[in-house]
C-alpha cells in the first residue's frame, strides 16, 4: 500500500472511531435536539438557517483512500441518514424556538432524507415553510445500493406531495431555487416539482440542471410575470423541438431587471458532449443503517448574499471535490458585500482566487409592502449574473464581448442545435435591453 499523503491517517488510528462515537453518543443522548431547541429559543433575530455537509481534512483523505478499493470496510461515512437527522432535528428545534427565520438554504440536499422524515416532523415543518421568503435547494446525484431507487428521478418522484405541500405552505417566496447536479439534468417535467404553484411576491427565479421544454419554462414565467425581476436558468437542456429563442422573446415581455443563461444546450448537443466527457463515479453512499454517521465527501458550495435590515452578511461556500461539466470555473471562495443600503436576498458571484471586486447592479422598489431598495443584480462579476461562480469572467477594462457583439458579420442566430457562450450574452442583454452592470444601451436586434 503507498501511502503517501495518508499517513496522518494511521498515525491516529483511532481518529475515525472516537468520532463515530462521539456522534454515537450525541445522537442516542438527544444533547443536540436540546441545544439546538435552546439556540432556536435565544436566537430571537435569526433570520437564515443553512444545512451543510462538513468534513475534516482527515475523513476527507480516508475517504479519498477509500476509493482506490472495491470493498471498504474500515470507516462508514454516510451522507444520507446525516442529511435527514440534520433536517428532522432542525426543523423540530425551529418549531420550538419559532425565530424569525425567513431564509432556508441546502447546497446538498439529499432526497432520500426527505422521504425518511416522519409525518409528524412534516408537519412541525409548515410553519418554518410558511414565514420562507428565501428557498435554495441544490439535491445531490450520487450512486447508491438501493437498486428499487438507482435513479435521481425515482426519488424527486416520490417527493411529489412533500414538495407540492412545501411549495403551497411557502407562499411568502420572494426568491426560489431549486437544482440539481449539472452533468445529470432532471428528466421530469417542471411542474412534477412546482405542481402549477403561484407564488405571488416571487421576485427572484432559479432552475438549475434540467431537461426541459421551452413550453415548460414559458408556462412559468409567464405565470409570475408581474412580480419577476431576476431569472436564472442555469445548466438547463431543452429537448428535441424546442428552441431557446421562443424562450428568450418571451423574457423579453417580462419587467426583467437581469436574466442569467449560464451553460444552457440542446438535448442532443448535450448528450454529445456527455459521451465524450470523462465519466466521475460519486461515493456509495445508501444502503444506511438507523445508526450511520453521515459526512459529506463531494459537496458543492454555491455562493450568495443576503443582507439583513440593511447590514451585510457573507456565506462562505463548502469546498467541493467535484469536477462539473462546465467550462466556467466554479468559485468556492466566500463573498462580502460592500456597497450599502438595504437590499433583497441576491444571487452573487466570487472573483477566481478569492478576489472579489463589488459591483453594485441597479435597484428597484421592494413588493409586498416593502419599499426599501432592492438590489436584484448579483454582485462580484463583470458581466452575466448568476449564483454558482459560472458566470462569464473578464479582466477589469476588457471588452472583448462588446466587440464581438457589435460585429455584424458574427451570426447569433439560433440554430436549434448549439449555444454558444457569446449567444448567451446576447440574449441576456437583449433581454434586458441593455448590460445591465454599465447601463449601456443594447440594441442588435434577435
Amino acid at each position: 500500500m503507498q501511502i503517501g499523503s495518508y499517513s496522518t491517517i494511521f498515525q491516529e488510528p483511532l481518529h475515525c472511531l472516537e468520532v463515530f462515537e462521539e456522534q454515537q453518543h450525541l445522537m442516542n443522548s438527544g444533547n443536540d435536539l436540546k441545544i439546538l431547541k435552546k439556540a432556536m429559543k435565544s436566537f430571537t433575530s435569526l433570520q437564515q438557517v443553512q444545512i451543510l455537509s462538513v468534513l475534516g481534512e482527515k475523513d476527507n483523505k480516508l475517504l479519498d483512500l477509500a476509493e482506490n478499493y472495491d470493498e471498504w470496510d474500515y470507516v462508514d461515512c454516510r451522507w444520507i441518514p446525516a442529511c435527514q437527522h440534520a433536517v428532522e432535528t432542525m426543523i423540530q428545534a425551529l418549531d420550538y424556538g419559532r425565530p424569525p427565520v425567513y431564509s432556508f438554504v441546502s447546497p446538498r440536499m439529499s432526497p432520500q432524507s426527505l422521504l425518511r422524515l416522519s409525518p409528524e416532523v412534516q408537519e412541525l415543518g409548515m410553519s418554518t415553510w410558511s414565514q420562507l421568503t428565501y428557498l435554495k435547494l441544490n439535491f445531490s446525484h450520487m450512486s447508491d445500493r438501493d437498486t428499487n431507487q438507482t435513479q435521481l428521478e425515482s426519488k424527486i418522484v416520490l417527493l411529489s406531495e412533500f414538495f407540492k405541500t412545501v411549495f403551497s405552505t411557502a407562499k411568502n417566496l420572494m426568491e426560489l431555487h431549486i437544482g440539481f447536479f449539472p452533468s445529470s439534468p432532471l428528466e421530469l417535467q417542471l411542474e412534477e416539482v412546482f405542481h402549477d404553484t403561484f407564488w405571488p411576491k416571487l421576485r427572484i427565479l432559479g432552475v438549475e440542471a434540467w431537461r426541459l421544454t421551452s413550453a415548460e419554462i414559458i408556462a412559468i414565467i409567464q405565470r409570475h410575470g408581474t412580480t419577476l425581476r431576476g431569472l436564472r436558468l442555469a445548466n438547463i437542456v431543452l429537448r428535441e423541438g424546442s428552441l431557446w429563442r421562443d424562450v428568450v422573446v418571451e423574457t423579453r415581455a417580462l419587467d426583467l431587471e437581469w436574466l442569467s443563461l449560464d451553460d444552457i444546450d440542446y438535448e442532443l448537443e448535450f448528450d454529445r458532449k456527455s459521451r465524450e466527457r470523462p465519466t466521475y463515479i460519486f461515493p456509495d453512499t445508501s444502503d444506511e443503517s438507523e445508526n450511520g454517521a453521515g459526512s459529506d465527501y463531494s459537496s458543492v458550495g454555491f455562493g450568495f448574499n443576503i443582507s439583513l435590515d440593511g447590514s451585510t452578511s457573507s456565506h462562505a461556500g463548502e469546498s467541493s471535490n467535484i469536477s462539473t461539466s462546465s467550462h466556467h470555473s466554479s468559485s468556492q471562495e466566500s463573498h462580502i458585500n460592500q456597497s450599502s443600503g438595504t437590499y433583497s436576498p441576491t444571487t452573487s458571484h466570487s472573483q477566481n482566487g478569492g478576489e472579489q471586486d463589488n459591483f453594485a447592479g441597479p435597484s428597484s422598489s421592494g413588493t409586498g409592502g416593502n419599499t426599501d431598495p432592492v438590489h436584484l443584480i448579483p454582485t462580484g462579476v463583470i458581466e452575466r449574473p448568476g449564483m454558482n461562480g459560472k458566470g462569464v469572467m473578464l479582466a477589469n477594462g476588457s471588452n472583448r464581448f462588446d466587440e464581438q457583439l457589435s460585429d455584424m458579420s458574427i451570426n447569433l442566430e439560433d440554430d436549434g442545435n448549439i449555444v454558444t457562450e457569446l449567444q448567451m450574452v446576447h440574449w441576456e442583454r437583449w433581454a434586458v435591453g441593455r448590460d445591465v452592470y454599465t447601463g449601456r444601451k443594447y440594441s442588435r436586434d434577435l
